[in-house]
């Protein structure tokens, strides 16, 4: 038995082992994006204080760290300070002084103690902690973002890092054989020891001047090259500049043909292009060295780098966008085999969405709209299902209206466009369902529902036809009740939307969730629904459901009814007990206006309740100015009103009929 537990075991393990060694692997920019875009995401709403703790090693029998952990910290450091105003970076050297003072871990996956026991010392919110494992192919990197208050796991991340040469060069394999003759190595110590030094203090720009010209000494080649990782890094944290130094990086990446196989290639080209004004033939030549790589999404959130707000950057973006897709169409652009230009579209579009309107405290949706105004006509149509995300994003950011109406355009053509799917309905729903909470709260202020409702209009004008043929396809019973109502509403028809008399047939069927949906869809279409009033009427006169009672009687005021039954009806529910229904009746009868007035006028005299008589009054204070020839009687129910509820009450209502 215990030789049959031992072989489980060893299979788990060798199948987990054999799991991480196969999976997908990532660069370097690839994991430094992923865990950026986390942490703007673990609090979306604020500002947050982060600290990266030292990336420690598992356990290996075979390959000794020998510097990948502090280059991968740095990188993860200089990124996430870089990521924009929400992260605040805690300094290392003072995080390292206060957990060296309290004997804490140094790094490593912490447990939840040690979390706490460091957000009570040091002023922060999370830390990012992780181990690494190098794998004969990879390199298994797994990080977590811990709350330092209540010590829980915010979130996590686990990639396998692409094995680069350079990247091999940061760790020692004991199995590696030494070849005949070989001799051990040089020790870069008495190279770096110079430049190191002058890194501790860049204090002015002669001290800059003085560390660029002690870096440029020393080639970046391995093994004593990697020294510029850490220049590049230091420079970049502290946004210091030097053309000489740039231009050393630039001859560099120039040289470097297989970009894959080389971390210099993306770690120069994001720093140069980081710069405020980067020279265009450093981004012609970032761009060369994307067009090489397998992973060319981890270079194109640095070639579209820049956009400042001003109309020259707007411009100067518009022409790099242009530029990388016009090298797609060339087929230039990835490899193994070239990636077709939709696909580039819509990852580029999706890069400015992240770089220009992410977890920021300002969203610019203008690079987007005007990149796809550029070029959406001729890219689009390869993009999928996506790129509809992008687009309802740039809307819902546009402040502009002709910026939202833009993109309200596209998405109506791309919806359109593109085959009935799944996909398709709950993407467009989740955009309309916005618009038609926008439309609710606007209806509060203005009649005409604003801005919201005259974009569902002109959404119903331009794909209203696709949107009806979505129908079957929505999941979700609100959500397809919800979309059907607005394809009544605006005269759309198709198999899935039903008509007027079909509706009136199923608030006379017995199926209680049919009149429901019935009443619910009826509504919308006010007095188009009047094929459905004789039932509408028989359901109130039998029905002792008060929400039942509620719907119809909504119903029969969006009708307009003009039955005298249903006046009769109506009012009996606004004099129920049930305030539920009551006030319904209220805002009904008000909708229903002058042929309801007589009705409610002679009721008026028989009802001995104060607090009803003030609901009758009611109805005529929201009527306004529409019940002018109720004037006088208002007037002498004022003269009559037996208390001051009854009075307060008729004075308003005269109030608002008189226009005062």
């Amino acid at each position: 038995m215990r030789k049959l537990k031992l072989a489980a075991l060893l299979a788990v393990f060798f199948t987990a082992a054999l799991a991480a060694e196969t999976a997908k692997t990532v660069p370097v920019p690839g994991l430094l994006a992923a865990v950026g875009k986390r942490a703007l995401e673990i609090a979306p709403d604020r500002k947050i204080r982060l600290a990266v703790l030292p990336l420690k090693p598992t356990g290996s029998p075979r390959y000794t760290d020998k510097g990948f952990g502090d280059y991968l910290t740095e990188k993860l450091s200089s990124s996430l300070a870089a990521a924009g105003p929400k992260i605040r970076l805690f300094e290392r050297t003072l995080l390292d002084t206060v957990m060296k003072e309290q004997a804490l871990s140094a790094g490593g996956l912490i447990d939840k103690t040690e979390a706490m026991k460091i957000g009570e010392l040091a002023p922060i919110d999370y830390i990012l902690t992780g181990t690494f494992t190098r794998l004969d192919s990879s390199i298994a990197v797994n990080l977590r973002f811990i709350d330092v208050v209540s010590g829980e796991v915010k979130g996590d991340i686990s990639e396998n890092l692409e094995l680069t040469g350079d990247l091999a060069a940061l760790f020692a394999d004991a199995q590696a054989p030494a070849a005949p003759g070989e001799e051990e190595p040089p020790s870069c110590d008495g190279t770096w020891a110079p430049v190191k030094a002058l890194m501790q203090d860049v204090g002015t720009q002669a001290k800059v001047d003085k560390l660029v010209d002690a870096a440029a000494a020393v080639p970046f080649e391995p093994p004593c090259g990697e020294v510029h990782f850490g220049v590049m890094d230091l420079l970049s944290r502290y946004k210091l500049n030097s053309a000489r130094y740039n231009d050393f990086l630039l001859k560099t990446l120039q040289k470097i043909d297989n970009p894959d196989a080389d971390d210099r290639a993306p770690d120069i080209a994001g720093y140069l292009l980081a710069a405020p004004q980067p020279d265009p033939k450093v981004w012609n030549e970032a761009l060369r060295a994307a067009g090489l790589s397998r992973h060319f999404y981890g270079y194109q959130d640095m070639l579209l780098g820049g956009f400042d707000g001003s109309d020259a950057s707007g411009e100067r973006l518009r022409e790099r966008f242009g530029t990388i897709m016009a090298k797609a169409e060339r087929k230039e652009l990835g490899r193994p085999v070239p990636l077709e230009p939709g696909k580039v579209f819509l990852d580029l579009l999706q890069a400015l969405s992240s770089r220009y309107m992410g977890a920021y405290e300002k969203k610019d949706p203008r690079p987007l709209l005007d990149c796809y105004q550029a070029y959406g006509t001729k890219y689009a149509g390869g993009a999928g299902t996506d790129l509809l995300k992008v687009l309802a994003e740039m809307h819902d950011t546009a402040d502009d209206l002709k910026d939202r109406a833009r993109a309200l355009d596209w998405f109506c053509a791309r919806v359109g466009a593109l085959e009935p799917s799944r996909e398709l309905a709950d993407i467009t729903v989740d955009f309309m369902r916005k618009l038609f909470d926008a439309r609710k709260e606007a209806l509060k202020k203005d009649p005409s529902g604003g801005a919201p409702a005259a974009e569902l209009k002109r959404m119903a004008a331009l794909c209203g036809g696709r949107i009806g043929v979505l129908i079957p396809f929505i999941v979700g019973r609100d959500y397809r009740l919800d979309v059907t109502a607005f394809c009544l509403e605006n005269g759309i028809t198709g198999p899935a939307v039903p008509g007027p008399a079909s509706l009136a047939k199923d608030l006379s069927s017995g199926d209680s969730t049919a009149r429901t949906e019935a009443i619910r869809l009826l509504k919308p279409l006010g007095p188009a629904a009047l094929p459905a009033e004789p039932a509408a009427i028989r359901l109130l006169r039998r029905s002792d459901d008060q929400y039942l009672q509620h719907d119809l009687v909504g119903l029969l005021g969006a009708i307009r009814t003009a039955s005298p039954e249903a006046h009769k009806l109506m009012i009996e529910q606004l004099l129920s007990q049930e305030s539920y229904v009551a006030d319904e009746a209220i805002t009904a009868l008000a909708a229903v206006g002058a042929p309801a007035a007589e009705a409610l006028k002679a009721e008026f005299p028989k009802i001995e309740e104060s607090y009803k008589k003030v609901r009758v009054l009611k109805v005529f204070e929201l009527r306004g100015k529409a019940a002018a020839k109720d004037l006088p009687w208002l007037k002498s129910a004022l003269e009559s009103a037996p208390d001051k509820y009854v009075r307060n009450a008729a004075e308003d209502a005269v109030d608002a009929v008189s226009g005062n």
